[in-house]
């Protein structure tokens, strides 16, 4: 229970030694109270109470010193923050005296909505998942003939026809050091060189290593 005394000018709250009232974390509801004590400039007069949340909502309501009153929903809603309660003292609709007091409303992480958390998928999945996307595609386009392959025609999404293997005539490339093409065959394979033999920069063949080796051999066997 919160217990604010008005005296005067002066709201102070009794038994504690803050300046501001504590209403829990914000969007919390229905368990702070208020009660008030009256001082004699306030005993004759018709109390009411604003609420100002950190939002600057506001929300009037008109107290009975006699009894509890419950922190309005609006009054916690919105953000975390300081807010406050005006209280003003009427006589015949006339404002006699006012004082305030302040308000905090803590923090607290957001609760709002659920997520469910979903695993990865494993490389299995991602790889039956590509699959079915392509067989989809194939199958909405007209089927093809023995032979062709399907092709993707366009930047459009899901622009995928059929066209024939169209072989390639020529060589696209230039074999580089240590390679040589053949093109009536269309066979690559390495540049060797027969034997070693200085300034040759040609990988050697394994028979010339094993022909160098076993004159290496003879050559020990005579010393």
């Amino acid at each position: 229970m919160n217990t604010i005394l008005l005296n005067g000018y002066t709201a102070r709250i009794k038994d504690s030694g803050k300046r501001y009232l504590e209403f829990g974390t914000y969007g919390s509801y229905g368990k702070e109270k208020i009660s008030l004590e009256l001082g004699e400039d306030w005993a004759d007069l018709d109390v009411y109470a604003t609420f100002i949340s950190p939002k600057k909502a506001k929300k009037t309501v008109k107290i009975d010193p006699l009894v509890d009153y419950p922190v309005p929903k609006m009054a916690t809603i919105g953000k975390c923050g300081y807010g406050a309660i005006v209280f003003a003292g009427y006589k015949d609709e006339q404002c006699i005296v006012t004082c305030d007091v302040p308000y905090y409303l803590k923090s607290h992480t957001d609760i709002s909505g659920d997520e469910s958390l979903e695993e990865d998928p494993t490389l299995l999945d991602q790889i039956m998942r590509l699959a079915k996307q392509i067989e989809f595609l194939i199958s909405s386009t007209k089927g093809g003939k023995k032979g062709q392959v399907a092709v993707k025609l366009s930047d459009e999404p899901g622009d995928i026809g059929w066209q024939d293997i169209k072989q390639s005539e020529g060589t696209s490339f230039i074999p580089g050091s240590g390679l040589k093409y053949d093109p009536q065959t269309t066979v690559l394979s390495v540049d060797v060189a027969g034997e070693a033999e200085k300034d040759n920069t040609k990988p050697i063949s394994s028979a010339a290593v094993n022909t160098i080796v076993g004159n290496i051999g003879v050559l020990l066997g005579g010393i």
